[in-house]
């Protein structure tokens, strides 16, 4: 079942027409205009998703922009796709189904708590300096994210998820509450010696890497 979207604009139309001699120029606005953006599920099977009854659907219809709808980021990609599962697994339970989706970059996107190394210490952190972490987008109750004067949305730090050992079980990056120093990252060497293996002095990034 593939993922389709398309986004149409108020002023896309190319305009061409027969013009009479007589008729005078009409002054018109410049630029695309405003845009709408519809995004769906379609299948030769079934055609575009929906419930039998038609009254369950994944079609979205979308008002990019900062001042409007905000703009389709991985959260409403993950809105939809939970809807086409619930829609699946509801309706059409006795099938196999595949979701599929092109490699545009919001397709693509991580958790946002998910493990990052890059600038990560090798001990923990040191009283008074900023929480080590990953950036997230700043959003509003209604999940619309929040911009700053200069138009770009803000983002904030947020503490990373647990890593995980072999044998499945979790394993916290940052010292529990109960610990003196509670939420700072512990640091790799700590990290990797709870995994059985010892850091040594050497660099740990490598000069072909420069963003690892």
């Amino acid at each position: 079942m593939m993922n389709l979207s398309s986004t149409c604009m108020t002023g896309g139309g190319l305009g061409t027409r027969w013009v009479h001699k007589l008729e005078k120029a009409v002054p018109r606005a410049k630029g695309e205009g405003a845009s709408l953006m519809v995004t769906d599920f379609v299948s030769t099977n079934y055609g575009w998703l929906r419930s039998p009854d038609g009254k369950e659907s994944t079609r979205v219809l979308f008002r990019p922009g900062k001042n409007r709808d905000g703009y389709f980021t991985h959260d409403e990609i993950l809105a939809q796709a939970t809807k086409a599962m619930d829609i699946l697994s509801r309706h059409y339970p006795d099938e196999d189904h595949i979701l599929i989706f092109d490699n545009a970059t919001t397709h693509l996107k991580r958790a946002a708590d998910a493990l990052s190394a890059r600038h990560m210490s090798m001990k923990p952190m040191q009283e008074g300096m900023l929480m080590f972490g990953v950036e997230t987008p700043m959003r509003v109750e209604n999940g619309k994210p929040v911009y700053g004067p200069d138009g770009k949305v803000l983002k904030m730090k947020i503490q990373m998820g647990d890593a995980q050992f072999i044998d499945g079980s979790p394993q916290p990056l940052y010292f529990p509450p109960e610990h003196p120093r509670a939420g700072v990252f512990k640091g790799m060497a700590m990290q990797t010696a709870g995994s059985g293996l010892l850091l040594s002095a050497a660099p740990l990034q490598s000069a072909g890497l420069p963003r690892c």
